[in-house]
């Protein structure tokens, strides 16, 4: 009776019972085994491998490189507020984390760097800012807190008063330029501001102070961009060069 309350079932799931062979032992442990007729599936790449053997057949397969990672950031000569400088990693570490909730919205940066592990606060590219925050650093406890001209980095999207972001491309125009050197000798101030301004694709402004003549390169657009170009001046062989605002 069970065979038959089986079969019923089987008949209702779409089951053929044509299709099955159901050996059944008396005397087996086994109730019942039921073999189904394999029915062959044609599949085209596997039966022209088997129908044509003379056939020369290669896979191949393309691995893509990764893509390269995105920076978030420019990069500009700026200063930051060193608060240590050691061999103990484990100082380090320390330092790093009493002067996080100290500085609020400013980045801390711990890294090692000719064999000492230092702790770096901010990104600032005046160093008005940064003595700024290196004062509040003192006032908390960071007594030997200095400042430090390194390379700094600058958000690509900043943000505005109004709780946006704009590029900085958008950025509102100042009167940004890098002075290169103050001179005594007007034509010398005159060659170099020429030689220079060829050299960068920049323009130039000699200002008479007194006896000196001040070159500069400019205006730019904005301060970060200005930072951007002091760093390539600054590398082409013009170490003293900095940043005026006029």
């Amino acid at each position: 009776m069970k065979y038959l309350f089986l079969l019923i079932a089987l008949v209702m799931a779409g089951c053929q019972p044509a299709a099955i062979v159901r050996p059944i032992t008396r005397g087996s442990e086994v109730d019942s085994v039921f073999y189904y007729r394999q029915q062959p599936v044609a599949d085209p790449f596997l039966d022209s491998l088997s129908l044509h053997d003379n056939r020369n057949l290669t896979l191949r397969k393309t691995v893509l490189p990764l893509p390269a990672p995105i920076d978030p950031f420019d990069h500009a000569a700026g200063f930051r507020v060193q608060v240590f400088a050691g061999a103990d990693s484990i100082k380090a570490v320390q330092e790093k984390l009493q002067a996080a909730p100290a500085v609020g919205q400013d980045s801390v940066y711990l890294f090692r760097e000719n064999g000492l592990f230092k702790v770096q606060v901010g990104d600032y590219p005046g160093r008005p800012q940064a003595e700024e925050s290196r004062n509040r650093l003192k006032a908390v406890g960071f007594t030997g807190a200095w400042l430090v001209q390194r390379e700094i980095n600058i958000p690509r999207t900043v943000s505005t008063s109004t709780g946006g972001d704009m590029s900085r491309a958008s950025l509102p125009a100042g009167r940004f330029y890098i002075q290169l050197r103050a001179t005594a000798d007007q034509a010398k101030a005159l060659d170099l501001a020429e030689q220079a301004a060829a050299a960068f694709s920049l323009s130039y402004k000699i200002i008479a102070a007194g006896q000196v003549y001040k070159v500069l390169l400019g205006p730019l657009p904005n301060r970060f961009e200005t930072e951007r170009r002091l760093t390539e001046v600054r590398n082409a062989g013009y170490p003293d060069a900095w940043i005026v605002e006029l």
